[in-house]
């Protein structure tokens, strides 16, 4: 067990963790096994070239939108966007999630990240109300600060921004290699699966939780 005492902020990946979306996680299935034609899948697309620029805000979201419609062959902007915003539908709030999050404010400092652009920020305002100070003490986006996990510079931003050290910090992910990296760091890491594992895991590092 951690020293509890040391520990001042937990950050919760977005997509995932708080957000649970079939299709979503199942393109990132597809990009992560490898589809039999790279080239033409959907994920590839999605996050391809374009959106390793994106997510650290350097290029627009028109930008973005341009690349995946001629990638697509899909009009811009009709069909492009009604097509990213069809992708996103079908993403739902983990209520468990939540809950445990506000739980857990009541002792520390709680955070929300995500590699995303500008209309994931708008999105994630919008529909899932997700903005700093109602659940989550604060709420960072890879374009907004210029860089993406798991570069090492993302997990120093959010811990400052936090008033963390990353020593005392404990980073929430699906992907096992974001989770690695926050611990290259000297963060805690925990590799999400589901909300009773996650429970599990934080009474394992922190001892009873409020």
């Amino acid at each position: 067990m951690s020293d509890i005492k040391t520990i001042k902020a937990l950050f919760f990946d977005v997509g995932g963790v708080l957000l649970r979306a079939g299709r979503t996680q199942n393109l990132i299935a597809e990009l992560e096994t490898g589809p039999e034609d790279p080239d033409d899948a959907i994920a590839s697309v999605l996050w391809g070239a374009a959106w390793e620029k994106y997510q650290v805000g350097q290029c627009t979201d028109e930008e973005y939108h341009r690349a995946v419609a001629e990638a697509l062959d899909m009009e811009y902007p009709g069909e492009v966007t009604d097509f990213i915003r069809w992708f996103y539908d079908g993403e739902f709030l983990d209520e468990d999630v939540v809950a445990l999050a506000k739980r857990l404010r009541r002792r520390y400092k709680v955070g929300i990240v995500s590699n995303a652009g500008e209309f994931r920020r708008r999105q994630l305002h919008e529909r899932f109300g997700m903005d700093a100070g109602e659940i989550f003490d604060d709420l960072v986006v890879s374009y907004e600060i210029g860089v993406a996990k798991p570069d090492l510079e993302f997990y120093r931003v959010v811990c400052e921004r936090l008033g963390a050290t990353p020593e005392e910090a404990v980073f929430i992910d699906d992907s096992a290699p974001h989770v690695k990296a926050a611990m290259r760091l000297g963060m805690h890491g925990i590799v999400f699966e589901d909300c009773t594992t996650l429970v599990k895991d934080l009474e394992a590092l922190l001892g009873p939780l409020p």
